[in-house]
């Protein structure tokens, strides 16, 4: 009995930190709950706390509050096309000790991102806000609905949007906000916006 009780334990806790597979994150991709194994392999995939967007020129919809602070989100490089990436009412902020990224476009990316609601990015450690290397290009708009706020904190030596530890140069980005639109940058030992 002593060993059941042991066990139950355990299990609960593993579960209440997503350690368990198919924990659910609290997050969504294209209206599908995340977790381990989640994904349809073709436009994107969810292993070791990375939600991977693999198709350019498909349109992608982010939602939840992540309650594990591990996950990350990076853009595949490759492929000519642009991704096309709502977040709304979206908070990703992963844990200041974990090097992972929040929203990550990797080399020779294309990217416009949209926000509605509230939404919130905090990369760990090494990594930027929104992390743009110098091959790759960003454009960020509020989705002109209704009132929307964007907040993107860097890890350490990152840049709220931009370049990180090991991407000094950030490719190009452009923020493209109506009246409805506002978003504040912070970068931890780098610029809000920049390298």
């Amino acid at each position: 009995m002593k060993k059941m009780k042991m066990l139950l334990s355990a299990l609960v806790a593993a579960v209440s930190l997503g350690l368990v597979a198919g924990t659910p994150t609290g997050l969504y991709v294209n209206y599908q709950s995340v977790q381990e194994g989640a994904g349809d392999n073709i436009n994107w995939t969810f292993e070791d706390n990375w939600i991977t967007l693999k198709k350019p020129n498909s349109d992608y919809v982010i939602s939840g509050v992540d309650k594990t602070h591990k996950v990350g989100i990076r853009l595949e490089e490759g492929g000519s096309g642009e991704y096309n990436v709502l977040i709304k009412d979206f908070t990703l902020t992963v844990d200041a000790s974990v090097e992972r990224g929040a929203f990550v476009l990797r080399e020779g990316v294309s990217c416009t991102l949209r926000f509605r609601g509230t939404c919130t990015l905090r990369s760990g450690r090494y990594y930027a806000g929104i992390e743009v290397p110098s091959s790759s290009q960003i454009t960020i708009k509020d989705d002109d609905l209704d009132v929307a706020s964007l907040y993107v904190t860097g890890g350490k030596y990152g840049a709220g949007i931009g370049g990180a530890h090991n991407t000094r140069h950030p490719g190009a980005i452009t923020i493209d906000c109506d009246d409805l639109g506002f978003i504040s940058a912070t970068g931890n030992y780098g610029a809000g916006i920049g390298g």
